[in-house]
């Protein structure tokens, strides 16, 4: 197989190789590619996971169904959020009944997974079925009842609108550089 057939993240152009592995060659190019798609992907992350860190879930959802999207969206997205801390309370729940049975304490990666993947499955089906009768109870209280009003109390926070005026800045700021880093060529 000739290298022109594997991605172009691998195999950029002859002339830039940076180092190669097991016959594998790493092109400059493809390595600046990676890593600029790396750190994006990290940022989503980051910013995502302080998002939802620094706003309740049900503050997220009110905000998202005044800024117009329909409350079947909204439960969607925010349904998704609900999963992995009720999925962290199952398993404290599953590791003190484990202490109360007397289940020794484990102290290494390897035992902590070895106590941990017996009951996975059953945490899974246990956290999705606690979604589904969520969402059976928010269809019998009328949740996509076309009539249904949106709560607009909205909570009052210190300092919001500087923290506002100070992130526009910031945000016009980081515009402002990346267009002066493209136009400059750097």
């Amino acid at each position: 197989m000739h290298h022109a057939d594997y991605p172009r993240v691998i195999f950029q152009s002859e002339s830039n190789c940076a180092f190669s592995v097991l016959g594998v060659s790493f092109y400059k190019e493809g390595l600046i590619y990676a890593t600029t798609l790396g750190c994006r992907v990290l940022v989503i992350i980051l910013t995502s996971g302080f998002f939802m860190v620094t706003t309740s879930i049900s503050e997220n959802a009110a905000y998202l169904e005044l800024s117009g999207l329909s409350y079947k969206t909204v439960y969607v997205l925010m349904s998704v959020c609900y999963i992995l801390p009720e999925m962290m309370r199952n398993m404290r729940k599953i590791q003190q009944a484990q202490k109360v049975r007397g289940t020794n304490p484990q102290k290494t990666l390897i035992q902590k997974l070895k106590s941990v993947l017996p009951v996975l499955i059953p945490l899974v089906i246990k956290t999705l079925d606690q979604s589904m009768t969520r969402s059976i109870s928010l269809q019998l209280r009328g949740f996509d009842n076309l009539n249904r009003t949106v709560r607009t109390s909205q909570r009052v926070y210190r300092l919001s609108r500087t923290l506002h005026i100070g992130l526009t800045g910031l945000a016009i700021l980081l515009i402002g550089w990346k267009i002066w880093t493209k136009i400059n060529g750097l």
